[in-house]
């Protein structure tokens, strides 16, 4: 049974995914508005940072359960 990759994605990417993106692209905005300073700059990367770790381990997740249930 071959699935589409977005009904996989669907699996695993949540509610909590979804926060982490739009608080990083608010983050990406602030920081392009205000003249790439340095504090929004950092802010832009910890955030960009943050995001990138919540998907990643959600998406390790769902990996790990597939893999244990089979």
């Amino acid at each position: 049974m071959v699935e589409s990759i977005e009904a996989l994605k669907k699996r695993w990417y949540d509610k909590e995914c979804k926060i982490a993106i739009e608080e990083m692209k608010k983050a990406t905005e602030k920081w392009l508005i205000k003249g790439r300073r340095e504090n929004e700059e950092q802010e832009y990367h910890h955030k960009r940072k943050e995001e990138h770790k919540i998907i990643w381990n959600m998406k390790k997740l769902y990996i790990k359960n597939v893999r244990d249930s089979i």
